[in-house]
């Protein structure tokens, strides 16, 4: 793998407690080309990350998710992102899973699913509960069952990655991302990855935002 090709994009907010080993787990793996986008914390995540090696950016726009991974387009220059939230949730053993079938088999956009290796109690029973029901939802809509619609570890082809225009601000963002992969045709691959407990709150409001997320998929798809 040439890792000079990969950048690891990491959206932020208040992630103090875990963005430091996030990022030196990823430096670890060879990668150089990393970039923290944080929507203004009011914590030391910024320093941190710094300090770890990684570029960071302030997001021009609100400090919600969406909005940052659409920013992070601007600072790229790579052929490949690979997208992972800084919660130190998910596991940097599981990178050549999905960088490899991008520059080996020439796939636009690797999805890592949590389900198949979850740390025990790592997401609520209410979590659970509720991605099983936007993932069902999801596949009747999309005709395409990915297992774990709302995952934060992805990577895809930089240019495959534009030809989307996404336009969702908060943690719908993935629901818009992938619904419009699928539409335009991209070849998708579904990887097994881990699943561990988070470090710090999570900034996910179950229902409001799962309202979010189930309209968007809806309106993605008329």
């Amino acid at each position: 793998m040439n890792y000079n090709d990969v950048t690891i994009c990491i959206p932020t907010l208040n992630e103090e407690d875990s963005i430091k080993t996030v990022v030196s787990q990823f430096k670890s793996k060879g990668f150089s080309n990393i970039l923290v986008i944080d929507g203004d914390s009011s914590d030391n995540t910024r320093a941190y990350a710094k300090d770890a090696g990684a570029t960071v950016k302030i997001q021009k726009s609100s400090g919600n998710k969406g909005s940052a991974m659409r920013e992070v387009i601007d600072y790229i220059n790579t052929s490949i992102i690979v997208f992972v939230d800084g919660d130190q949730t998910y596991n940097a053993d599981d990178i050549n899973r999905l960088v490899d079938p991008i520059i080996e088999d020439d796939y636009e956009h690797v999805i890592a699913s949590r389900f198949g290796e979850m740390e025990q109690g790592s997401m609520s029973k209410l979590h659970v509960f509720g991605n099983k029901i936007l993932n069902t939802i999801f596949t009747l809509l999309y005709q395409k069952n990915v297992y774990d619609l709302l995952t934060g570890y992805r990577a895809m082809k930089t240019d495959s990655f534009k030809d989307l225009e996404l336009n969702s601000n908060g943690f719908d963002i993935e629901t818009e991302l992938t619904a419009k992969s699928i539409l335009k045709n991209q070849n998708i691959k579904i990887i097994q990855s881990s699943y561990y407990k988070r470090e710090g709150e999570s900034e996910l409001n179950s229902f409001s935002d799962g309202f979010k997320i189930l309209t968007r998929m809806i309106k993605t798809r008329i």
